[in-house]
């Protein structure tokens, strides 16, 4: 019972599980168009930042949280940054623009 408890945090916790929200209801799915990159100066290794962002119907980003962090607090920032600089077509249902929440990861790699 306990093992199956956390499981079932584990799943709610990735970002595939916060990938899209209204999205898979529209009728054409948001287009992102240019995606920033962050940047890993300062940190070492590797690692990934997963960020919730509200890719709002007027065509801004207007919000980006984040969902799970590289464990780089300097990347991690950047991450968020770039995401809030996103430039993308909103997705559209029934051929009206709707606002729509989605994960976004960032990764870096320094051999």
């Amino acid at each position: 019972m306990f093992s199956g408890i956390l499981l079932a945090a584990a799943l709610f916790a990735t970002p595939a599980a916060a990938s899209m929200w209204p999205a898979q209801d529209a009728d054409t799915p948001l287009k992102i168009k240019k995606k920033p990159q962050a940047n890993a100066r300062g940190c070492s290794g590797s690692g990934r930042t997963a960020v919730k962002v509200t890719f709002d119907k007027s065509g801004k980003v207007t919000a980006a949280t984040a969902i799970t962090r590289s464990g780089c607090a300097p990347f991690d920032a950047s991450a968020l940054k770039a995401a809030l600089g996103i430039q993308f077509e909103p997705a559209k249902k029934n051929g009206v623009t709707v606002t729509t929440v989605r994960s976004v990861e960032y990764t870096y790699s320094i051999y």
